[in-house]
């Protein structure tokens, strides 16, 4: 967990730049700022192993702030959200009613 700190602490250290980052096909979620764009990227690192650090940057970033409502596991969310979104839908069954076969027998159609 020192690492992990460390890690955040060069982060916050560094310097900020203008960068623009947008994580979902919506754009419901844009990040302007290069420093607050690392730390999301740890983000469900950073909720695993140190909650508490995780809400100190939430409550100190807006734009940080703003992402878990939808993210909440960071760069994790992102990815499992997209992963959903390209999973085929599962197909309803449609009862064919042109099908001759008795109910009971027929095992091909949902009549």
């Amino acid at each position: 967990m020192q690492t992990l700190r460390e890690l955040v602490t060069i982060i916050r250290n560094e310097e900020d730049t203008p960068t623009r980052a947008r994580f979902d096909p919506e754009e419901r979620v844009e990040m302007t700022s290069s420093r607050q764009h690392h730390l999301f990227q740890l983000l469900h690192i950073l909720r695993r192993l140190d909650p508490d650090l995780t809400e100190s940057l939430i409550g100190a970033y807006p734009e940080l702030a703003a992402a878990p409502a939808l993210f909440p596991y960071g760069k994790e969310s992102v990815q499992e959200e997209w992963k959903n979104a390209r999973r085929p839908r599962p197909r309803q069954a449609v009862k064919d009613t042109s099908c001759l076969v008795p109910p009971k027998i027929c095992r091909s159609c949902m009549h």
